[in-house]
């Protein structure tokens, strides 16, 4: 199969973004009040957005095209991490806040999260409300309110605001000790389920000197984890501890453009369970095939191994 996805332009597979688009406009000249549900979600990670050549922002932008079409919409967007593209310079944060100020013009909540290609300082330095927002100075730190469940969103980010422009830090994620202090506390005093969020794995996290997916029994109001920075579909589980039966549901987040499982997961919470069900739109790596490329036909395979993956979190 060649040039079915192209580089530099729209492809066959585009279509499936191009023709929601058109939903959209259709339904923004026929003035027809769209439904909200407040209890659906759409967590998108991985953004890597440069400027609006790049096709990181063409897979974006195109992505909102689906959300804004979705009906009934979502309630709110979550993105786990990674907005910018390698090392969190000022003009990436400038050239994705306009879209996602498109879902916020449509009334719905946005929350950002930090992945590693970010930094906080030039992220503050686009989205100030985020000073007023975070839970925890110094870092950005959010909980949403998904209805029946809550969403905790960690920073796990290590890259420190004065490292050079062309540094992007390192890629693994850590709590720092203060972090660590203030998640134990909020731990303890938690009086609702709620899953836990990061950009980063949760191996790579510790809570005052244990891996913080130890400490999962510990705390039986913690419902799951989700996280991107792989940009895989992975539904995963990890054991609440040996001679227990229980278990926490994790869950891997796609890429919305970059490289990998491509795509974007639709989460609803109702009053017992969520589902998490991935809507996929292609896979490539490092790159999509340019017109002159032959498509690997293993990229195929995975889109159909991955096609209507779910992810179901019981609570």
């Amino acid at each position: 199969m060649r040039g079915s996805l192209l580089y530099n332009n729209i492809s066959r597979r585009s279509f499936l973004f191009g023709s929601a688009a058109a939903m959209t406009v259709a339904g923004c000249r026929s003035f027809k009040p769209m439904k909200v549900d407040d209890r659906l979600t759409v967590f998108v990670s991985d953004l890597h957005v440069r400027d609006m050549g790049c096709y990181q922002y063409r897979f974006f932008d195109r992505t909102v095209d689906e959300i804004l079409a979705m009906n009934p919409r979502p309630r709110r967007v979550i993105a786990f991490g990674d907005i910018a593209y390698t090392c969190g310079l000022e003009r990436e944060y400038r050239t994705s806040r306009p879209m996602l100020e498109r879902l916020i013009d449509a009334g719905m909540e946005v929350t950002l999260g930090m992945g590693n290609h970010d930094r906080r300082s030039t992220f503050l330095s686009v989205w100030p409300e985020y000073r007023g927002r975070t839970l925890l100075p110094g870092k950005i730190v959010t909980k949403t309110d998904l209805g029946p469940v809550d969403l905790l969103m960690l920073d796990g980010l290590q890259g420190k605001d004065e490292r050079k422009n062309t540094d992007m830090g390192p890629v693994s994620g850590a709590l720092d000790n203060e972090h660590q202090e203030w998640l134990l506390a909020y731990l303890k005093g938690m009086t609702k389920r709620t899953i836990l969020a990061s950009h980063f794995p949760v191996n790579e996290l510790k809570v005052c000197g244990k891996p913080l997916a130890s400490r999962f029994n510990e705390f039986p109001l913690i419902a799951g984890y989700i996280y991107g920075h792989l940009h895989r579909w992975i539904p995963s589980w990890n054991l609440k501890g040996w001679g227990s039966r229980g278990i926490v549901r994790t869950l891997c987040l796609p890429s919305t453009g970059h490289w990998g499982d491509i795509g974007y997961t639709v989460f609803r919470a109702d009053e017992h369970m969520a589902q998490a069900e991935f809507v996929q739109k292609d896979f490539f790596f490092p790159r999509p095939a340019r017109e002159d490329e032959r498509r690997p036909p293993e990229w195929d395979d995975i889109i159909a191994e991955r096609t209507g993956g779910r992810c179901v979190f019981r609570y």
